[in-house]
């Protein structure tokens, strides 16, 4: 249950706030993931079955969740790809691009990532502004 997994999640960063130092900060660290993971897994499923029975727009919001409430998980990458097919399917051209720059700076390396945004062109780097040339007095 949510209610249970959140009311969890606050006690374990309580206790980590409070105790530091604690003999027991690595178990409630490594709790801290897991229940984490479990929660961002939660939101995407609740997206995915938005997608799948094509509501598009709540599937976003449950997808935007997981990035923002669980930016460290497993789970964000694939909302992150799933939000990237979602903005396809609607021909979203902005949001394709941002999200795709988002994709490749923070995936590099992902190969599902550098696919699904093979077709969509990298950000132009910003030239350097050049100064102005010199004044004569």
């Amino acid at each position: 249950d949510k209610a249970y997994a959140d009311t969890a999640l606050a006690t374990l960063q309580t206790l980590l706030a409070v105790y530091p130092n604690s003999d027991v900060r690595d178990e409630a660290e490594q709790e801290v993931r897991e229940v984490m993971e479990q929660l961002a897994k939660k939101d995407y499923d609740n997206g995915m079955y938005y997608i799948r029975i094509g509501a598009l727009e709540p599937a976003i919001v449950f997808l935007e969740d997981v990035v923002e409430r669980y930016p460290e998980t497993d789970m964000a990458r694939l909302a992150r790809l799933r939000m990237l097919e979602v903005y396809q399917r609607r021909g979203w051209a902005p949001e394709i691009r941002e999200m795709c720059d988002v994709l490749r700076s923070t995936y590099p390396t992902d190969v599902e990532a550098r696919e699904a945004c093979g077709a969509v062109p990298a950000p132009e780097p910003t030239p350097s502004p050049t100064p102005p040339p010199p004044r004569n007095f």
